[in-house]
């Protein structure tokens, strides 16, 4: 038996804290949803940025792949071209909020 094949699988809780742990070193803001069981299916589990870049991450074991609804999130965020980042307040905004998702 090989040292590579007796070594333990990563998980993806610690492959998932190794990019975190470089992506802050390196200067990018770092979003990951603590508790995603209230969050949309599929949504990545990191969002970085870092200047004019956003990257959407879904961290996976070896062997894995994401699920459909992941694949959904990735290809549409990937197929993005601009990001708008916008403050939204109920007492004023709503023709505006309006007029942008549409």
């Amino acid at each position: 038996m090989t040292a590579a094949a007796a070594a333990p699988r990563q998980t993806e809780k610690a492959f998932q804290a190794q990019i975190v742990e470089l992506a802050i070193r390196l200067g990018w803001l770092v979003f990951h949803p603590w508790l995603s069981i209230h969050s949309q299916p599929g949504f990545p589990d990191l969002i970085l940025v870092r200047d004019t870049r956003l990257l959407a991450i879904e961290c996976k074991r070896d062997g894995e792949q994401p699920t459909p609804e992941q694949w959904r999130w990735l290809r549409a965020l990937d197929a993005t071209t601009s990001v708008v980042a916008y403050v939204a307040r109920p007492g004023g905004d709503w023709g505006e909020i309006e007029r942008i998702l549409r």
